[in-house]
């Protein structure tokens, strides 16, 4: 069921009251379709991780721990950051058929960025394209499935939301979606 994968990646999560209605809504979405699998609500931080991916779990969060020490000594700051989820849209890829995008509008994800460059930094890792999003459905669907999908999604729960990340983890992505777990998190 669905694309496998191998290796680790990073995330962060929002709250587990914001993770209850996420994965509710996942879950409901991916019900619709039989080859959709569930999955637990992210945003993909960093993806892949290139030459790190094969590294213990342990080494990984070291490094992960250094950029979050580094990202809240920048910030002056510990403690959660704050996103805003924009409305839900179709996206073209497997892993964003169904997608919120983070709000980047203003100064409203300024952390997330100064996050992001302290994980590249700290991984020395430099993907070229960082596109903030929370996944509400994988699969290899038609557009305007896509399109239906996301205005079921849209009665299910409002958007935009903002949603409260407390947690960046560090994610075992060996194998299938359902198969995947947090191996490790680290608080901001």
């Amino acid at each position: 069921m669905g694309k496998a994968l191998e290796g680790h990646c990073l995330w962060l999560v929002p709250t587990a009251d914001e993770v209850t209605r996420l994965q509710s809504l996942i879950d409901t979405l991916a019900s619709q379709e039989a080859s959709a699998p569930t999955f637990h609500p992210h945003i993909t931080l960093l993806h892949p991780l290139g030459k790190e991916s094969t590294s213990p779990p342990q080494a990984i969060t070291s490094t992960l721990e250094a950029a979050v020490a580094q990202f809240n000594k920048a910030r002056g700051a510990t403690g959660p950051i704050k996103l805003t989820l924009d409305k839900p849209v179709a996206g073209e890829k497997y892993f964003q058929s169904v997608l919120t995008p983070v709000d980047e509008s203003g100064d409203k994800s300024v952390a997330l960025r100064q996050l992001r460059t302290a994980v590249e930094d700290a991984f020395d890792e430099r993907p070229a394209v960082f596109y903030p999003h929370l996944s509400l459905l994988y699969g290899d669907l038609s557009h305007e499935r896509r399109l239906e999908l996301v205005a079921e999604a849209e009665k299910q729960l409002e958007f935009p939301r903002e949603v409260v990340v407390e947690d960046a983890v560090v994610v075992d992505i060996n194998g299938t979606a359902p198969e995947w777990k947090i191996v490790a998190r680290v608080k901001l």
